[in-house]
């Protein structure tokens, strides 16, 4: 292996590991008391175990969405702390997009009949 090769290996490995990582603090450890508490620094068994399916699932070459659909599927829903799958916002940034779809929304129907009650009020006085 040339220099390059060897460079592209560690930094393939890096970016997995920084995956691996970022995953495991999205992961909340079933066995701890904190709700909050991810995975990565418990050294519980079923912490340790949890860790093991996502290195598993890394490594089979899963992406981060069908990481955490499996992982919600063995381990239930309640054991993703913040989803960051979703069109790539995280469950709080995919709410307050809705939030802000919903006002476009009803701004954009309630622009007819508030302007149907002005014209009615300035065209059909009695």
């Amino acid at each position: 292996m040339d220099k390059e090769e060897i460079r592209q290996a560690l930094k393939q490995s890096q970016n997995i590991e920084n995956r691996r990582i970022l995953i495991a603090n999205s992961v909340r450890c079933l066995d701890c008391t904190n709700m909050n508490t991810s995975i990565e620094h418990v050294e519980s068994p079923i912490a340790r175990n949890q860790r093991n399916v996502v290195n598993t699932l890394i490594r089979k070459g899963y992406t981060d969405r069908e990481i955490y659909e499996e992982f919600s599927g063995i381990f239930g829903r309640h054991s993703i702390i913040e989803v960051r799958y979703i069109d790539g916002y995280s469950r709080e940034n995919l709410q307050k997009k809705q939030i802000k779809s919903a006002i476009v929304c009803t701004s954009t129907l309630a622009t007819p009949f508030i302007g149907y009650k002005l014209l009615k009020k300035f065209f059909f006085k009695k």
